[in-house]
């Protein structure tokens, strides 16, 4: 009795502690845990409570200290237990809750709660040798099934995470199937999740005919479900696998008779079809196998002769099966062949297909890819010709008063010169004749508007596509800016018409990109919705963009967001993880895990990381914050392989409507991924010797150093604590230079160029290492005395990095502004975007990085510079020889000082006069639209026109303004820097 109410009064003391977290009112909680631990300074749940609350709070230390000294308590009862879980899972560090369950598994043994918080902690952090060993002792006392298939799966990961292959299959799978097996032999098999995991071990194991015999057993057809229409039954796989091609290929038959849509059982018939083809002995087992390609057109032509009765319903399949087999014969340099043994022409099986379905959206992205098969001049033109006359004869059998016909009408014509565009049909035209085409398929969407929801998203928004590419195409010849402008007012108009249109946003994130305005760019970004692995396939369309057009502030925010999503998903996927084992999902384990792995891989990940620690230390560190705050430590990793690195960039979102030849391909996204991954080394290069250089500075204190004279230096100053070593190292790898500085020109849809080239051209890499050499030199002096030779080195070090920033900032193309020619007033293009340099403002941006790196570098050498001065002035009052080395290393280093805020105030004119430049351009432009509205009053779309025109001008005037305002501001920074650190 004593000890239910000694309870009940704990309980009733933790009451309120637990209301005010639930509540948010964590100040209040620490409070009231405070006044029970007074009470009651052995209760360990009040502890555990108020480290969750100071937590919450914001005080991390104070909550860290405690939760050690709530771990030397070694509690074991499951509230505190949790509540530290909790705090720990809060914290990001669950690599604790394992040794705490350990602790406590040690003084209550066998209990069967711990052990399975235990194991879990373990699935936390994949450790499989000892979730193995948990779930066998879990068994061994309980019996229970669930903790056996635990064991059984912890093999099966181990087996899957092995290096070496061998003994995956010799060791860790076998013992799992002799578990599995001996389980089903004392029939104790119960739930479908049993049956799962045997198959997926014996297919591990590649036994796929034992898997075989597993499926058409009794206990697998008692407890799997089903197989669900359409999809390949698992026994066809397995058959598949083990080379049964024969049966595969007689089951598929009668699975297409059945449904002859399943694109699925379509793979299946042509796959086994074409195991068969290749090498086929004929015997009974192959009698009723399709091995012949009479036999293959057979049943496509059965298929289709099927359908085509009357009252049933046209499907795609048999239409596509029939085109899936032409490309497979042409794989194999056997169409001839087939078109001798009753196969159509590729042109006629086109033209079957569209003259079903060529008013359906999917008919393009259907066929598109068997357009290849048209290999001659006569083939295509035969093709569209015959799209032609379909569109004709269906026009005329349909009312033309009709709404929806005539929008089926426009359905077929966009997507009839969409096929054209594939086939080459615009190569062909000259770039006056493709500028006036562009013009009709805009107004041909300006028209269709008429008839349509303006929230609709509506395949003839291809017309404005269309329209853009064939713009782009004069523009990827002739760089001329105004087409890239009017691409722009073109999909705006589409996007304000169709705010669900996504490709029309994407399209337009990479104009602006081009032109250099970053906001619409995150504007439009914004409005997609983006979200979960969007993140890491479609966030380089931003990372690009973001700091290399100078805004910085909106850069760090995206950063954010991304590693929001990647901290997030890998949490969430934990959680997951412990629920499939809780719920027996064990197939699905092995997918989470490899998801998980592949994120945490990501470049995506990888690159926000980086960008969002190089902003906060270069565009945003002030001398008085504690730069190891401002990086994410595993970027200062110098052995991490950046060739590790997965690419999970989407670029097959945007459909490439270019012809062969023209298209993106994947040995272009292969060679841009390895140059975002030599980007990355450089950045992490950079990062590693801004912090490196940086911590030398806070980590020493000047004034021990006056103690005991000189002979403290050398002891103060050692190579470790300086970071001679990996400042060597990094000075080494920046001198092997970047893999190649060229690149090349891809399409608009293709991947983005890197920062390499422009770097480059700035010697941005040659500065860096310049500047550590000139800090390693400094801080050599000031540690062991000044050799004769040093001040030559630093002299010309010091002049070298201010004549390249000197030599890039008056580099042609850093002009922001430009003089139109001649024909800009005629042009449709508003004069004023003409005059804007949208080169000049990526040019700029890295000017800017490139002085706000070199300014840290320099000022963080001001506290050994001083202490040389210093050092000089108390030789100079005890009368001794004062080093005339190092008086000239703090001569040249206020020089060096000076000559760097000499560059800064010219920048910061400059930036200046760009920003009065915009200003006044844009009081011109609001009295010449006001002037120009009234003349475009008696036009349809005169006045839509203007607006669009105004939206990208005043993006353009928001965008550069930022950018140079918040470049501005980070000059200013650094010249407050340099000038403090120039006085001494």
């Amino acid at each position: 009795m004593p000890s239910q109410n000694s309870y009940a009064l704990t309980e009733k003391r933790l009451k309120p502690i637990y209301e005010f977290l639930d509540n948010g009112n964590n100040k209040k909680a620490i409070n009231e845990a405070d006044k029970v631990i007074r009470k009651q300074k052995d209760l360990v749940a009040a502890k555990v409570l108020k480290v969750i609350a100071l937590q919450r709070y914001g005080r991390s230390d104070e909550a860290f200290k405690l939760s050690t000294e709530v771990v030397e308590l070694k509690p074991t009862d499951e509230n505190s237990l949790q509540g530290m879980s909790l705090y720990y899972k809060e914290s990001g560090q669950t690599e604790l809750i394992s040794p705490l369950y350990e602790a406590a598994e040690k003084l209550v043994p066998n209990n069967e709660e711990l052990l399975t918080h235990l194991f879990m902690s373990y699935v936390r952090h994949d450790n499989f040798p000892k979730m193995k060993t948990t779930a066998a002792k879990l068994y061994k006392k309980y019996k229970s099934a669930p903790y056996l298939y635990w064991n059984i799966m912890s093999s099966v990961l181990q087996a899957d995470n092995a290096e070496n292959e061998e003994l995956a299959k010799k060791m860790h799978l076998p013992l799992a199937e002799k578990m599995i097996e001996r389980h089903m032999a004392e029939g104790n098999m119960e739930s479908p999740a049993e049956v799962k995991l045997y198959l997926l071990v014996l297919r591990m194991m590649g036994k796929h005919e034992k898997a075989l015999e597993v499926l058409e057993s009794d206990i697998a057809k008692k407890l799997l479900p089903p197989v669900i229409k359409g999809y390949t039954p698992e026994p066809l796989k397995l058959k598949m696998l083990m080379g049964k091609f024969s049966q595969v290929n007689i089951e598929s038959q009668k699975l297409l008779r059945e449904n002859p849509d399943s694109w699925n059982y379509i793979l299946a018939y042509l796959d086994s079809f074409d195991k068969l083809f290749a090498d086929v002995k004929v015997d009974e087992e192959t009698e009723n196998a399709h091995h012949t390609i009479e036999q293959a057109v057979g049943i496509i032509e059965e298929l289709i002769a099927n359908q085509l009765e009357d009252g049933q319903i046209v499907m795609r399949g048999p239409y596509l099966f029939q085109l899936e087999f032409a490309r497979r014969l042409d794989n194999v340099d056997k169409l001839e062949q087939g078109f001798e043994h009753g196969l159509k022409k590729v042109e006629d099986m086109l033209l079957d297909y569209t003259d079903q379905f060529l008013h359906k959206p999917c008919c393009f992205s259907d066929i598109r890819q068997y357009l290849a098969l048209l290999k001659k001049r006569e083939n295509v033109d035969r093709f569209v010709e015959g799209l032609k006359v379909q569109r004709a004869d269906e026009k005329k059998t349909l009312c033309p008063c009709h709404q929806e016909n005539e929008h089926l009408d426009q359905v077929r014509h966009v997507t009839t010169e969409l096929f054209k565009r594939v086939l080459g049909f615009h190569e062909r035209l000259e770039n006056s004749e493709k500028v006036k085409l562009s013009d009709e398929f805009f107004q041909k969407f300006m028209q269709s508007n008429e008839n349509r929801s303006s929230t609709e998203k509506s395949h003839l928004d291809y017309n404005v596509i269309i329209a853009v590419m064939l713009l782009l195409d004069i523009h990827y010849e002739s760089g001329d800016k105004r087409l890239l402008l009017k691409c722009a007012s073109m999909l705006e108009a589409c996007v304000r018409n169709s705010p669900a249109n996504s490709e029309a946003k994407l399209y337009l994130v990479r104009v602006y990109g081009k032109l250099g305005m970053f906001i619409p760019c995150a504007d439009l970004y914004d409005t997609m919705d983006i979200k979960y692995v969007q993140h890491a396939t479609l966030g380089y369309l931003l990372c690009r963009y973001m700091t290399s057009l100078g805004h910085d502030n909106a850069s760090f925010q995206i950063c954010q967001l991304a590693q929001n999503y990647f901290h997030t998903q890998r949490k969430d996927c934990t959680e997951s993880l412990i629920t499939c084992y809780r719920n027996g999902s064990f197939e699905q384990i092995i997918e989470f895990l490899k998801y998980r792995n592949s994120m945490d891989k990501s470049l995506h990940n990888y690159t926000t990381k980086m960008e969002s620690s190089f902003v906060d230390l270069v565009y945003r560190w002030k001398a008085d914050e504690k730069i190891d705050q401002l990086c994410y430590k595993e970027l200062l990793n110098l052995d991490f392989d950046i060739n590790d690195l997965l690419d999970h960039r989407d670029f097959d979102v945007l459909i490439d409507f270019n012809p062969a030849g023209n298209r993106r391909n994947d040995q272009d996204i292969k060679d841009n991924f390895n140059r975002e991954k030599d980007w990355l080394k450089f950045r992490r290069l950079l990062l590693a010797s801004l912090y490196y250089i940086g911590s030398n500075v806070q980590g020493v204190e000047p004034s021990s150093l006056q103690a005991n004279g000189n002979n403290n230096q050398e002891v103060m100053f050692d190579d470790e604590k300086l970071n001679f070593a990996v400042i060597r190292k990094i000075m080494t790898e920046l001198s092997c230079g970047w893999c190649d500085v060229t690149e090349k020109k891809y399409q608009f849809d293709g991947p983005l160029t890197t920062r390499i080239p422009l770097c480059h051209e700035a010697k941005y890499r040659e500065n860096v290492h310049l500047l550590l050499r000139y800090c390693l030199a400094v801080m050599t002096s000031s540690c062991r005395g000044a050799d004769d030779d040093v001040m030559a080195k630093l002299t010309e070090t010091s002049s070298k990095v201010v004549e390249n920033l000197k030599a890039f900032m008056e580099s042609e193309g850093m002009n922001f502004e430009v003089d139109c020619d001649g024909n800009s007033e005629s042009s449709d293009v508003p004069s004023i975007l003409m005059q804007f340099n949208s080169e000049a403002v990526e040019r700029r941006a890295l000017l800017t990085e490139m002085f706000s790196v070199t300014a840290i570098f320099v000022t963080s050498m001001k506290k050994f510079v001083k202490e040389m001065k210093t050092e000089m002035q108390r030789r100079r009052r005890k009368k001794k020889q004062i080093s005339t080395v190092k008086k000239d290393i703090v001569e040249n280093y206020q020089h060096f000082c000076n000559e760097l805020s000499q560059l800064g105030d010219e920048m910061v004119k400059n930036f200046n006069k760009c920003r009065q430049f915009i200003d006044d351009k844009m009081e011109i432009e609001q009295v010449s639209d006001q002037l120009h509205r009234q003349e475009l009053e008696d036009k349809d779309d005169g006045v839509d026109n203007l607006m669009i025109w105004n939206r990208i001008i005043s993006y353009a005037s928001a965008s550069y303004s930022t950018s140079i305002k918040q470049q501005s501001e980070v000059v200013q920074l650094r010249l407050a820097n340099l000038n403090t650190s120039s006085k001494l």
